[in-house]
């Protein structure tokens, strides 16, 4: 059952469109396109997004995260990179191991400001990736181990659970989550989409979630016991990430992507790597931020390496 149909909201399509963001400051949303390394941001004015802008960083960008100085918070292949409030860039140092050929992918803040961020696998090895956490200090943490693609990550909307998707084992798990320590434990499944690849996700404020399924063009409302409450159809097949926007949060941006399709299936859906815009119905949660500087941000200090430390079993799922 489809319960409602999005609209292509972006002239341009992307290669690979993930991490949208509404930035209450500016008033405008944002999204990456990963392998062209570029953050866009553009006005949603009805169900189009005018007035584009982008930043280019010349490496594949994976995330983005607002931070509480006004700049911003990206993640590329291997490390982290600060925009400050003036554009200038702090380029953090590489905080993947160095025996895997990996990348960071889909990564969020919680409400402490801590950065949370998932890898996904460059050189085949099957269910070895990795969530880490990063600190406002630059400190990072190793909390789940064993994951086949880290992607979407988002929080109940009193921040007591942690919501984190594995599509290749098409299973959203929760956890329990202090936000005073960045402690997650108890992790358990909390619900599998059989045969189909959850991506991105946000949750609403009735604590419901919304799950890009890539390979489906569709955005599905699950509640917590996974039965699914809406259906948003996509005219492209890879929907890939969603977020609430506007200044009521009452509109879904969905991105997609041309990336994984043959020339006959992008020629048979021509909006795949669009932008596009829902109306769900419910309004959804602000975006947590940073906590860090992104002006002078640890490593900017420092010079050096990231601090990895193994969080032990309190924080292995």
């Amino acid at each position: 059952m489809v319960d409602a149909i999005a609209l292509r909201a972006s002239e341009t399509v992307f290669e690979l469109a993930e991490s949208p963001l509404w930035n209450p400051d500016s008033h405008r949303v944002l999204w990456v396109d990963i392998p062209t390394g570029r953050v866009h941001s553009g006005t949603l004015r009805d169900s189009t997004i005018v007035d584009t802008r982008s930043v280019e960083l010349g490496e594949p960008i994976t995330a983005a995260c607002l931070a509480r100085d006004g700049g911003l918070l990206v993640s590329t292949q291997r490390r982290l990179v600060a925009i400050d409030g003036a554009g200038d860039r702090h380029l953090g140092p590489d905080i993947l191991p160095a025996h895997r050929r990996n990348r960071m992918n889909d990564g969020a803040c919680d409400s402490a400001g801590r950065y949370l961020v998932g890898t996904l696998s460059l050189d085949g090895e099957k269910f070895a990736e990795e969530l880490l956490q990063v600190e406002p200090d630059g400190t990072v943490t190793a909390m789940r181990s064993g994951i086949g693609l880290s992607n979407g990550i988002a929080w109940s909307p009193d921040g007591a659970r942690l919501y984190h998707v594995d599509t290749m084992a098409h299973t959203v798990w929760v956890a329990e989550y202090d936000v005073a320590s960045g402690v997650a434990s108890e992790w358990s499944e909390l619900f599998v989409v059989d045969g189909e690849y959850p991506d991105g996700l946000a949750v609403d404020v009735e604590g419901m979630l919304w799950v890009a399924m890539w390979g489906a063009g569709q955005v599905r409302r699950y509640d917590t016991a996974g039965r699914i409450h809406t259906t948003v159809r996509v005219d492209a097949p890879h929907t890939s990430s969603v977020a609430f926007v506007g200044p009521d949060l009452d509109r879904l941006l969905i991105t997609t992507a041309t990336s994984e399709l043959s020339k006959s299936e992008r020629d048979a859906t021509p909006d795949s790597g669009a932008i596009f815009i829902a109306d769900p119905g419910v309004k959804g949660m602000p975006a947590n931020r940073w906590g860090g500087s992104t002006s002078n941000p640890h490593w900017g200090k420092t010079g050096g390496s990231a601090s990895v430390e193994n969080s032990g079993t309190s924080k292995n799922g």
